[in-house]
């Protein structure tokens, strides 16, 4: 849980369960750190606590609704900051902060400011609606603590050709 700018602490909580076929959970594995982190946790970007932080990363499937298609239990996935459905028109356009299936900017580990409280990432399971939408599957072997901290330096180029616009997500 994050109290306040440098206060962070474990706090036993109920596991989350799967309260529709679309749902997945997972065990969070590597929690990435972005932008927005460092500010949150210093105090410059004021979210009233405690809520739960951690709001991307690489994490292990548990278990699946019985609608999921794409993931399994056993899966290395990559579970994105945005909470959004995959289906709705901006979702389709690659808008997934602009969901309107979701509450305005629903985010993972942001408290107040993620719209529903979904709960965050540093946790030991997460609950992941519409995880055919959201969950990224991994190649297998692919280490995830590299998923999670790999960057790009500026002068280089990176070029994703990818099926899908949630899967962008996944690039960083």
């Amino acid at each position: 849980m994050l109290d306040g700018p440098g206060a962070l602490r474990w706090e036993d909580c109920p596991e989350p369960t799967l309260d529709t076929p679309d749902q997945a959970l997972v065990r969070p594995i590597a929690v990435a750190t972005c932008d927005l982190d460092p500010a949150v946790l210093q105090g410059f970007f004021p979210l009233a606590g405690p809520y739960p932080f951690g709001h991307e990363g690489v994490a292990e499937v548990i278990a699946v609704g019985e609608n999921v298609r794409t993931v399994s239990p056993g899966d290395t996935v990559v579970v994105p900051f945005q909470i959004s459905c995959g289906a709705c028109p901006p979702c389709l356009r690659g808008r997934t902060g602009s969901c309107t299936a979701q509450a305005f900017m629903s985010t993972y580990g942001l408290g107040p400011m993620g719209g529903l409280e979904w709960g965050g990432l540093w946790a030991d399971l997460a609950r992941i609606p519409h995880a055919d939408a959201m969950l990224v599957p991994l190649p297998a072997g692919l280490d995830p603590s590299v998923v999670t901290t790999r960057t790009v330096p500026f002068e280089d180029s990176v070029a994703a050709l990818l099926e899908a616009p949630m899967k962008l997500v996944a690039v960083r």
